[in-house]
C-alpha cells in the first residue's frame, strides 16, 4: 500500500499533511521504502512484528528511528513475550549469532486445530514457538530479522539471504519493489533470481541491474537471472507468494529446465 502511495502521480494532487505516522507489518520492509516514506509522505514509520500463531505485535520499533533502523531491525518484544535465538539442536544463541527466531508468552497461540502433530513439531521442547525466521540479537538487546529460513538460497555452499539482495535493488532509482529467489543450478545448487517491478514510465536492461547490484554486494549475490515484472503474485493479505515466483521462473528462464536434467 505505501509502495503504490509514494509512487502514485495523483500524490501531489492532494494533502496529506494529516497522516503522521503509521505501523507496518505483514512482509519485510527495505531500507528505501522507509526512507521514501519519511521524505515523500512525511511520516514517521514503525515496523511490527508477528505473524498469526504469535500475534502481530510481538515486536515493535520506536517511533522516530532513523530509517535504517527501523527496516532491519523489529526492536524489543513487548512486555510478558519471552524470545531467543536457537540452533538446529534448540541451543540458545549468544548475541549477533544467526539462528531460528523463537517466543513464547500470552501472544502465542495454543496450537492447530484437530493437528496434534503439527503442533508439537512447531514447538521447542521448552514450548517455544519456531517462527521459521532467522535472526539475531544485537548488543543492545533489539532483534534483527536476517529472512526466512526457508527461504535462504545456498549457492555453491555460501548461504545467501534474498532480503539483503532485495534492499540494495530497491535503493535503485528506477525500481520501485523486488523480490529474490533461489532456482536449480546443476554446478552450484542454487543460483539467484530477482523479480523487480519499475517505477511508472521507467525503462532499464537486466545488465544495468546487474551492474548496480555489484555496486552494493558480493560477486556471488549479484543475480544471474533478472526479470522485470508489472506485478507479484499475492496473498489475499498482501505477501508476496514466492513459491509462486519459483515456478513462474521456471517458464520465464527455460534454460533452467536444462539445470535439472
Amino acid at each position: 500500500m505505501f509502495v503504490d502511495m509514494i509512487n502514485d502521480p495523483l500524490l501531489k494532487e492532494h494533502d496529506i499533511s494529516s497522516l503522521q505516522y503509521a505501523i507496518v507489518g505483514g512482509a519485510p520492509v527495505t531500507p528505501s521504502l522507509i526512507r521514501k516514506a519519511q521524505s515523500e509522505l512525511g511520516i514517521q514509520m514503525a515496523v511490527g512484528y508477528g505473524m498469526t500463531e504469535n500475534s502481530c505485535g510481538t515486536f515493535l520499533t520506536p517511533p522516530g528511528a532513523s530509517e535504517e533502523v527501523v527496516a532491519n531491525t523489529v526492536g524489543l518484544p513487548y512486555p510478558g513475550i519471552e524470545a531467543k535465538i536457537i540452533d538446529e539442536n534448540e541451543k540458545t544463541l549468544l548475541r549477533n549469532e544467526v539462528g531460528e527466531l523463537v517466543t513464547r508468552g500470552y501472544m502465542v497461540f495454543q496450537g492447530y486445530v484437530k493437528d496434534e502433530a503439527k503442533t508439537e513439531e512447531s514447538y521447542t521442547k521448552d514450548r517455544f514457538w519456531k517462527t521459521g525466521d532467522l535472526a539475531l540479537v544485537r548488543d543492545d538487546g533489539t532483534l534483527k530479522i536476517m529472512g526466512r529460513s526457508k527461504d535462504m538460497i545456498i549457492r555453491g555452499g555460501e548461504n545467501i539471504q534474498p532480503t539483503e539482495i532485495e534492499n540494495f535493488l530497491t535503493t535503485h532509482s528506477k525500481i520501485k519493489d523486488a523480490y529474490v529467489i533461489g532456482v536449480p543450478s546443476a554446478r552450484l545448487g542454487e543460483e539467484v533470481c530477482a523479480y523487480v517491478q519499475l517505477i511508472d514510465g521507467e525503462t532499464i536492461t537486466d545488465e544495468e541491474i546487474k551492474k548496480y547490484a555489484l555496486e552494493g554486494l558480493a560477486k556471488y549475490k549479484v543475480p544471474k537471472y533478472v526479470k522485470a515484472a508489472d506485478e507479484f503474485p499475492m496473498t489475499v493479505t498482501g505477501k508476496v507468494k514466492k513459491f509462486e515466483l519459483r515456478k513462474l521462473a521456471m517458464k520465464d528462464f527455460p534454460e533452467l529446465e536444462d539445470e535439472l536434467k
